[in-house]
């Protein structure tokens, strides 16, 4: 017979069985890789005792992200970023939505809402709301649209992705997308390609001021045949800004 049993404080898991073993299972890094809520006491706890760990409070602001809890999140993420100067802003992971019809000049219900907290939902009557689907972001910012629907052609999809800054900031938006490309920030649409190409990282760069408190970046692409991605991510060095202003002329 086997027993298990987890402690009070759901961090740990006992288990025993008919060789007469017990073991003991840590479940904390199954909680921190999937910024589970369960693992916020524990968080609250460490930071009593170590308020100066930045990584601890970027975790704390991820799950309270995850927990659309903004506020709380932004004060985290406040703390994180006081404490690592070479940390400028917080980006979140992609929400990805689609299929939608290829052609960009339709708008779709992702477009049509304002980005003050949260997820777009779509606002006209009648309208299906956008269903979000959570997807990691590595450091280039790469979303592989294709894998996510099927290789599927003449369809386009949007990323949309939540950043916090501390403060109102000029960066370099950097792209690079298979196929076709519109870009918006906190609702204004800021850029557009329409040329069909692949998907090269740092392929553009947009100028582009975030407001201090949550940005949110929209991204819709296209894809006319073949693969279906999108690179995107920000910076805010002098050289990669000054090549997103020389770009806009």
């Amino acid at each position: 017979m086997n027993v298990l049993a987890w402690s009070p404080d759901g961090l740990t898991l006992v288990s025993g069985g008919d060789d007469e073993m017990i073991l003991i299972h840590d479940a904390t890094t199954g909680y921190v890789a999937g910024r589970a809520p369960q693992y916020l006491p524990l968080l609250d706890r460490r930071l009593a005792a170590n308020p100066t760990n930045a990584a601890d409070w970027r975790l704390r602001g991820e799950i309270d992200a995850d927990l659309e809890n903004w506020n709380e999140a932004a004060a985290d993420f406040e703390k994180y970023l006081a404490l690592d100067p070479r940390q400028h802003w917080v980006s979140l992971g992609y929400w990805v939505a689609g299929p939608y019809p290829e052609d960009l000049a339709k708008s779709c219900p992702p477009e049509r809402v304002s980005f003050p907290n949260g997820l777009p939902t779509g606002t006209e009557e009648n309208a299906a709301p956008p269903k979000w689907e959570g997807v990691p972001m590595n450091a280039c910012g790469f979303v592989n649209f294709g894998a996510l629907f099927a290789q599927a052609e003449h369809i386009s999809a949007y990323a949309l992705q939540r950043v916090y800054s501390p403060r109102q900031q000029d960066v370099a938006i950097l792209l690079g997308s298979d196929d076709q490309v519109r870009l918006w920030l906190n609702g204004k649409q800021i850029h557009e390609i329409l040329d069909q190409g692949t998907a090269v990282p740092d392929a553009r760069a947009v100028p582009a001021t975030l407001k201090a408190g949550w940005n949110t970046l929209l991204a819709r692409v296209a894809n006319v045949t073949g693969d279906h991605a999108l690179y995107l991510r920000l910076s805010d060095s002098a050289s990669d800004r000054r090549r997103a202003l020389e770009e806009t002329k």
